[in-house]
């Protein structure tokens, strides 16, 4: 299970990885110390945003740079991937609300946030993606071709954690995508699957409330 399925694949070193590590973290600080200091009132509701633009020119640079290293992740979905994905992103959230309780899916900024759909969209859609490209397929595919699974799992958990602004919030959801990546022979669709499923159930009460306080405020 701990080796490629593409033998093409090339693992990265350890210089490789520090850099992959740190690139779109020092995008997405920079992009949020501008926007704090820009724009103090609305920069909380911008993060998908800045994780975002952070996440998608790492990758890009990455794919240009070091292609083969993302072949070592199993790219073609089978179906038990899919199940998995949404099992676990259900799993994810319950364990987030269970943490925080119901302010987990409180996203009230989001009622104010003009670009809410835009913001959903990068959240749901771009964020996973790019992330599981960076911390699964680059950081913990490469690690398992070094390590053990176990240290390159506790490697990239704590990788992925630090960049988030809570980091014992994400802790839970980040040995959970490392477990799917793992458990089904590497593969990038169950642990996008389930980042996608997760972040959607967080976010979406919060923009059909939206939803429905702007076609009340277009009717009245």
């Amino acid at each position: 299970m701990n080796r490629a399925t593409n033998p093409t694949g090339e693992a990265a070193g350890t210089g490789r990885l520090a850099f992959i590590w740190l690139f779109g973290g020092i995008i997405e600080w920079t992009i949020q110390y501008l926007n704090r200091w820009l724009y103090p009132s609305s920069a909380g509701g911008n993060l998908p945003f800045q994780a975002a633009a952070g996440d998608v020119c790492a990758v890009f640079f990455y794919l240009w740079k070091w292609p083969k290293m993302f072949a070592l992740s199993r790219i073609r979905p089978q179906p038990a991937d899919l199940v998995l994905g949404v099992m676990l992103g259900y799993l994810m959230t319950n364990i987030q609300a269970a943490m925080l309780g119901r302010s987990a899916l409180n996203n009230d900024w989001l009622l104010t946030n003009p670009h809410r759909k835009l913001t959903f969209l990068c959240a749901v859609l771009i964020v996973p993606i790019a992330e599981e490209l960076i911390y699964r397929a680059a950081i913990l595919g490469s690690l398992l071709e070094r390590t053990s699974t176990f240290w390159a799992v506790t490697l990239t958990v704590i990788a992925a954690t630090i960049m988030h602004d809570v980091w014992w919030m994400a802790l839970p959801g980040q040995i959970l995508l490392c477990a799917a990546y793992v458990f089904r022979s590497r593969s990038l669709v169950s642990s996008i699957t389930a980042h996608m499923v997760a972040n959607a159930l967080v976010f979406a009460p919060s923009l059909l409330i939206a939803f429905h306080v702007g076609i009340g405020k277009a009717r009245a």
